[in-house]
């Protein structure tokens, strides 16, 4: 959303996400839904996000332990 310049990202999220007991990949849609024809994402954004899963997301996790890796060769500790 901040890629995006959409207005109060961070806020948008957490009234998303905060106080309504459950969150569920039905509400996670209708809001990228609501992101999309608003325009404060493009299209092809959207389709992305809503086929994210917990089991096919990785982020940022395979740069991260090839960094841990190459700071740990540095101070002589092979993995």
């Amino acid at each position: 959303m901040r890629r995006y310049n959409a207005p109060r990202p961070y806020e948008q999220l957490k009234e998303l996400t905060r106080g309504h007991g459950s969150f569920s990949q039905q509400a996670l849609h209708q809001f990228i839904n609501k992101l999309e024809t608003t325009q404060q994402i493009p299209s092809n954004v959207a389709k992305e996000l809503k086929l994210l899963t917990p089991h096919n997301y990785i982020g940022e996790a395979s740069f991260l332990a090839k960094d841990v890796r190459r700071q740990l060769s540095t101070m002589g500790i092979k993995i």
